[in-house]
């Protein structure tokens, strides 16, 4: 094989938790990942003897070293002493800077399959081990659906999958996740979601009863940085019968879950002529597929 297609999701987040933070930094985190249908898709071949390339249709993203595909194969490659060159070109859809993952799907995607290209050389805990050294979420991203993430996002537990309709707004301003975790404090946090509650109801296929447990502790700093996040929320859920609206990860991407597709249409109409990036979308169950 020398090459592959991938589409990689993106994800939201059902629950953000901070628990704590370790002597290094990171925060402690308990959080319900969710996989969502909307993807970027990878394309990898492998040229032996060549000099690896990075080209992709977005044109604020860059194609060097400061992009995460490139740190991906970097580490797969010190770590397995294999370095053919790639060809790689990226067709990007998932919003940048909104939280949702995009990039940690997209190194997600590049390790799977290297090591394929490769013949599987390096199991999946290998692999996800490996995938620690560039991005917390990525791990999440090989494994997908919906997952309760712990410690700094590592520790992984299956959970029930649910079935949402989702509308997805992307401000046209983005957030850095740096600067929103270096404003938190986190022992000041007072509104926690309820992870158990919520795991409860998922294992009684009550899903629909998960929303009043859902909470997402950044958003408060988040806001901050970007008003139109609550603007997004306040509107989705008072002009279009949305149950539940919320912040993805640290934002500024912003989510509302509809019972009712009418409904939804019409929130998408309205928001589309507000932002730039407004999407219809749905969860699944996985995270890549392999496009044949």
């Amino acid at each position: 094989m020398k090459k592959m297609v991938l589409d990689v999701c993106a994800k939201i987040n059902l629950s953000l938790d901070v628990i704590g933070k370790r002597e290094d930094g990171y925060h402690l985190l308990s959080m319900i990942m969710q996989s969502v249908d909307l993807k970027d898709r990878i394309f990898v071949e492998r040229i032996p003897n060549k000099p690896f390339t990075l080209k992709t249709n977005h044109s604020k993203i860059p194609t060097d070293d400061g992009n995460i595909i490139c740190k991906a194969i970097k580490v797969y490659c010190d770590e397995t002493k294999i370095d053919d060159g790639y060809q790689i070109f990226l067709d990007k859809k998932i919003p940048i800077e909104a939280g949702m993952a995009g990039g940690s799907a997209d190194a997600a995607g590049t390790l799977l399959a290297l090591n394929r290209l490769n013949g599987n050389i390096l199991t999946m805990e290998e692999l996800s081990n490996l995938a620690l050294q560039i991005g917390t979420d990525i791990p999440f991203s090989f494994l997908g659906g919906t997952c309760l993430a712990e410690g700094i996002g590592e520790k992984l537990t299956k959970l029930p999958d649910v079935d949402l309709n989702l509308l997805v707004i992307k401000p046209d301003k983005g957030v850095s996740t740096r600067e929103v975790y270096t404003a938190l404090e986190w022992e000041k946090i007072k509104k926690h979601p309820n992870n158990n509650k919520i795991m409860e109801l998922l294992a009684s296929s009550q899903q629909n009863d998960i929303f009043p447990y859902m909470e997402n502790v950044l958003y408060e700093v988040s806001k901050r940085f970007v008003p139109e996040i609550e603007d997004i929320i306040v509107e989705l859920e008072e002009k279009f019968f949305c149950p539940k609206a919320m912040m993805s990860g640290s934002g500024s991407a912003v989510f509302g879950i509809f019972m009712n597709l009418e409904d939804m249409e019409k929130a998408y109409n309205y928001f589309s002529q507000k932002y730039h990036s407004v999407y219809k979308t749905k969860t699944v169950k996985q995270s890549i597929y392999e496009i044949k």
